[in-house]
């Protein structure tokens, strides 16, 4: 019990510690009694009638808001794109291969050799071989029975296109372990490995003659290329780049997408992340002026032959 020389307001004592009962101030009992209104509010609002967006909700809505206006800003400084035909620009190309690993490479592989799906490879095709077949598959899915998703409502129409023109540059190469060909052997009627067009022939990308621009690339191959290519681009390791045979296609925009992604299979490194773009295109320029030129010990031909592809003017 207290002493008389103690407060009242002690209500226990212990070893001549003292426990008081003195009041709380009033500004904290206040915001005591706010908070408890604020939490039910809160809770009634968000939780109870469901009214407002919660923190996931909103992240996710500012993501999506974000892509959009990073795919309207992308489309403003490409120009129109065409959907009709595949695309050869590595920035569609790029996203492209993003939408692939991340929604098909478990059932077609990596390199479109497939697994649970088709070899897409190839001349066998289960839902016919135009680009326009690949994007109705893509959009409505796949036979019954054969696990293809519809991705209409799932990707946008240039995620669709992107990834339906990164599929297309699969055909005619070689995969690590193709599976067996399904569907019928059917033809495109176009040169295998040279997507048509892309955003327009008249809007395919062009090499370079600016001396400048070339000189850059020069300095870029002597580095990086002529290991392999050696000094005059006659071919070693690599194949001759000087004529009318080719790998990956003859087109310029088939040497920008093989500098940008390499051919790991060829034993050609991705300089995607390594260079610029304006670097890459310096570069594929300057393979493109020695077309046609007469190398001191040219490589026998590899790859398939496009005549008159050893020419600077051709596809410009």
């Amino acid at each position: 019990m207290p002493d008389d020389k103690y407060d009242d307001t002690v209500v226990h004592e212990a070893d001549g510690i003292q426990e008081l009962d003195n009041k709380l101030p009033r500004w904290w009992v206040l915001m005591f009694y706010i908070s408890i209104v604020y939490a039910v509010v809160y809770m009634t609002y968000f939780h109870v009638l469901d009214f407002g967006l919660g923190q996931e909700e909103q992240h996710s809505l500012a993501v999506a808001k974000a892509e959009q206006e990073q795919i309207a800003r992308e489309a403003a400084n490409a120009g129109p794109v065409n959907y009709d035909v595949p695309a050869t620009t590595v920035r569609i190309l790029a996203t492209g291969e993003q939408v692939y690993k991340k929604n098909c490479i478990s059932c077609h592989a990596s390199d479109g050799g497939g697994g649970i799906g088709p070899n897409m490879t190839d001349t066998a095709w289960i839902h016919g071989s135009s680009f326009a077949d690949s994007m109705k598959v893509i959009d409505k899915g796949g036979r019954p029975g054969k696990g293809m998703e519809a991705w209409e409502k799932k990707l946008s129409r240039s995620q669709r296109h992107a990834v339906a023109s990164y599929i297309y540059t699969f055909r005619g190469t070689t995969p690590k372990s193709p599976k067996a060909p399904e569907g019928d052997f059917l033809s495109t009627g176009e040169e295998e490995g040279t997507p048509s067009g892309g955003e327009g022939e008249a809007d395919a990308p062009k090499p370079s003659t600016d001396p400048l621009v070339l000189e850059e690339g020069q300095k870029i191959f002597l580095a990086e290329c002529a290991a392999c290519h050696t000094l005059d681009a006659g071919g070693l390791v690599g194949p001759n780049m000087t004529d009318d045979y080719w790998i990956h296609g003859p087109s310029f925009a088939d040497n920008l997408r093989a500098i940008e992604f390499g051919s790991p299979e060829k034993g050609l490194a991705p300089y995607g992340k390594k260079y610029t773009p304006d670097q890459r295109f310096a570069v594929a320029s300057y393979f493109y002026s020695i077309r046609g030129t007469t190398p001191a010990k040219p490589k026998a031909p590899e790859g398939k032959q496009y005549p008159g592809s050893a020419s600077p003017t051709y596809a410009l």
